[in-house]
């Protein structure tokens, strides 16, 4: 089992109760990763799974050409930034522009870093920060 940060990009609900997870690592880069049970009655976690929300992840190996799965994953920072309207919207853009633009992208710590610090300009309520990014 692997462990690993990442900023989440975007998730993608497949079937009644799985999710396909897009995120950026520190460790690997942009990567994907399928999540069983996060849309179950039970599980209380699928509220952690927000826009640039940092995770830190367990990641099952690979077996074969599949894509690899999270068997668990929590939350590194607890950020109140989802609760303000604005930043929410930002929060949103950036994350998606992130998804279409990194894909490709392998290990690279400046972007991770930059990240980092653009949800922190966020944190201090910098209603500006997407243009400075």
């Amino acid at each position: 089992m692997n462990s690993q940060n990442g900023f989440l990009l975007s998730l993608i609900k497949y079937g009644e109760n799985d999710a396909v997870l897009h995120c950026f690592t520190e460790e690997e880069g942009f990567q994907t990763y399928f999540l069983k049970g996060i849309y179950s009655k039970r599980n209380k976690k699928k509220a952690l799974l927000q826009p640039l929300s940092k995770l830190n992840f367990s990641v099952n190996p690979v077996r074969g050409s599949g894509i690899p799965s999270v068997s668990n994953f929590e939350l590194v920072q607890n950020n109140d930034i989802y609760t303000d309207i604005k930043i929410n919207t930002i929060i949103f853009f950036i994350s998606d522009f992130l998804n279409q633009i990194l894909k490709f992208e392998n290990k690279n710590a400046n972007i991770f870093v930059s990240i980092d610090q653009f949800v922190g300009e966020l944190v201090n309520k910098n209603y500006q920060s997407h243009l400075l990014f």
